[in-house]
């Protein structure tokens, strides 16, 4: 049997116990740590735990590391990052800033509520499965502000690199664990 140690709510001490499952109170979660980029061209590497990172604009390459990361988006500015080693069913995108962000110049409404998939059904988050066409796992997410699929209106946001949409084998997005809207 593992044993703990630990601090009770009252400031007592539980010295070793047989069985953690028996400590009087809960282990409080770890705090992600929050990252923040510049509004130039970084290079971002996250920590061994969970992150919360915002590159900001120019195109950025992004590494979050192990733990459970989030990838912030907030305006189209925010666009051409590389994602390096985006985890389907760990890692997230989270585009609900930028979806709700109706002080964009191209937004004139905000994305309706809904789930990813209505995002990617309505054709607000578009994405492009490079798998397709050159046969390779990538996968590039477009923002098209309003659902204008129009192309001149697209902007290209994020690229994950090892991540495909269609490769069984590999490791697969799916909008409805892996992204925020």
């Amino acid at each position: 049997m593992a044993t703990a140690t630990g601090t009770d709510p009252n400031g007592g001490t539980v010295e070793s116990l047989e069985d953690p499952a028996e400590i009087p109170f809960e282990l409080a979660e770890p705090t992600p740590n929050i990252i923040n980029g510049t509004s130039g061209m970084d290079t971002i590497e996250g920590t061994p735990g969970d992150d919360i990172i915002t590159a900001f604009e120019g195109a950025d390459v992004l590494t979050g590391g192990d733990g459970n990361d989030i990838f912030v988006y907030t305006q189209l500015l925010d666009q051409h990052d590389e994602l390096t080693d985006f985890q389907s069913g760990i890692d997230k995108l989270d585009f609900s800033i930028l979806l709700g962000n109706t002080q964009e110049s191209n937004f004139s409404t905000a994305f309706p509520q809904g789930t990813a998939q209505d995002a990617i059904d309505n054709f607000y988050i578009i994405p492009y499965d490079l798998g397709l066409y050159y046969g390779i796992d990538v996968t590039w997410f477009a923002i098209a502000p309003d659902g204008n699929t129009d192309p001149q209106y697209i902007e290209n946001i994020v690229v994950l690199n090892e991540v495909s949409s269609i490769n069984p084998d590999g490791n697969v997005f799916d909008p409805n664990t892996d992204m925020i809207v």
